[in-house]
């Protein structure tokens, strides 16, 4: 089984344990982020393919470096933590930049629907990413042929 990293960026540390349990039965790498700014020091070193985050990070003036982790990691699976009192719509954040929600507190059975939602993800992203580079080999072998 391929190792996945998920990183989390949440205050509330009352789940952490729950939630690094779960992900070390699945074979995942847990990294814990203080801050926005971290997750971004962190990216630089780990390649990281989910991303859980609560809502309270995502305000107006943390945006841009949303997004530097976003540039930084662009097939990242961004998993959205919005407490049970708190709607999207209250949210700041183009919806097309989170790729799940998932309420606070979390539950177990709902993080493991969430990571298999990821896994399903990303599995069809690389096979896609596959797809282009043999459609790229088989190009490059049909024009040296033609150039032959």
């Amino acid at each position: 089984m391929i190792s996945k990293t998920l990183m989390l960026i949440d205050s509330d540390t009352s789940q952490h344990q729950m939630l690094e349990e779960q992900l070390s039965e699945r074979h995942y790498q847990f990294l814990n982020c203080a801050s926005l700014q971290e997750a971004v020091v962190k990216s630089r070193h780990f390649s990281v393919d989910i991303l859980f985050i609560s809502s309270e990070w995502l305000t107006e003036s943390s945006l841009p470096t949303f997004y530097q982790l976003k540039t930084h990691l662009p097939d990242l699976f961004t998993v959205l933590m919005i407490p049970a009192t708190q709607s999207t719509e209250s949210l700041n954040i183009p919806v097309e930049d989170i790729d799940s929600y998932i309420g606070k507190p979390l539950l177990p059975e709902m993080v493991k629907i969430t990571l298999r939602q990821a896994e399903t993800l990303l599995r069809r992203q690389q096979d896609a990413d596959r797809a282009v580079r043999e459609l790229r080999r088989q190009k490059s072998f049909y024009q040296h042929l033609l150039n032959g």
